[in-house]
């Protein structure tokens, strides 16, 4: 039971990355083979019921792994090696037609279902073994790209880099491209006093220059007001006559001789 258990749970680490992947990309046909080879009759029958019938709950399938449903050394029947069984055959057909449309999970919770999570575990190993292989040799044939393009930079690059001193004379100005770099301008950091000051400027701007054009105007006023004072004070004046003038002036001339 503890093995079955631990078999499981080391299952569930491995299942992640090949969930993604069919039966038919993954089990290759000898290793679908040896699968079938290791099922007794009995075993075969019930994961062939297993993958053609709707996937169990994952809660049934942990209480089928409790211990009071469990043994530590299960008995099976001995296998016949004499011919295959027609359930083998049939396994491996179905397995063989449908595997484009079953994940690899799905095949082995199945193989867990009827007891044989040491061919899951099995098979999931082989499968991430290839998985390593393929990733190395990818990682390989990478690496020997990277080099073999670094070597035709390196031939190639004295090539170019070698000129000749009539070259370099005939070489001007004119060959060489002005590349401006403009260096990115710092953040503009707002302040409450960026808006403020605005608003402080515009309305000593309008005082002062309210008060300029009022004294003017005041000062011309003025001067008009008195101006037309003086006209009209000259206009009320009564106007003597002139013989009148003479006569009084004469008059006042004799009071005084006679004093």
């Amino acid at each position: 039971m503890l093995a079955s258990v631990l078999g499981f749970f080391l299952l569930l680490f491995l299942s992640p990355s090949l969930a993604d992947d069919t039966v038919a990309e993954d089990i290759g046909p000898h290793q679908l083979e040896r699968l079938v080879e290791l099922l007794t009759v009995r075993e075969c029958e019930d994961l062939i019921f297993a993958l053609s019938q709707p996937e169990e709950s994952i809660f049934k399938h942990l209480d089928r792994l409790s211990a009071e449903r469990n043994q530590l050394f299960p008995s099976r029947r001995r296998r016949s090696t004499n011919h295959q069984p027609p359930c083998h055959s049939a396994l491996k057909d179905w397995l063989q037609i449908h595997g484009e449309q079953i994940y690899y999970d799905r095949l082995s919770r199945a193989l867990q279902q009827i007891g044989r999570t040491d061919i899951a575990i099995e098979v999931g190993k082989n499968i991430n073994q290839d998985k390593t292989l393929a990733i190395q040799r990818y990682v390989e044939g990478y690496h020997e790209l990277v080099n073999q393009m670094a070597s035709n930079i390196e031939t190639h690059q004295p090539e170019d880099l070698q000129f000749t001193e009539k070259k370099a004379k005939a070489f001007t100005w004119k060959d060489v491209d002005l590349v401006v770099i403009r260096q990115p301008a710092p953040p503009y950091q707002h302040h409450l006093l960026d808006r403020a000051w605005p608003l402080i400027f515009g309305l000593l701007l309008g005082f002062v220059g309210a008060l300029l054009m009022s004294v003017p105007i005041l000062l011309i006023s003025i001067y008009v007001s008195h101006g037309n004072s003086t006209k009209s004070k000259a206009k009320h004046q009564p106007r003597l006559c002139p013989l009148l003038s003479v006569v009084t002036s004469s008059q006042i001339r004799c009071q005084e001789d006679t004093e």
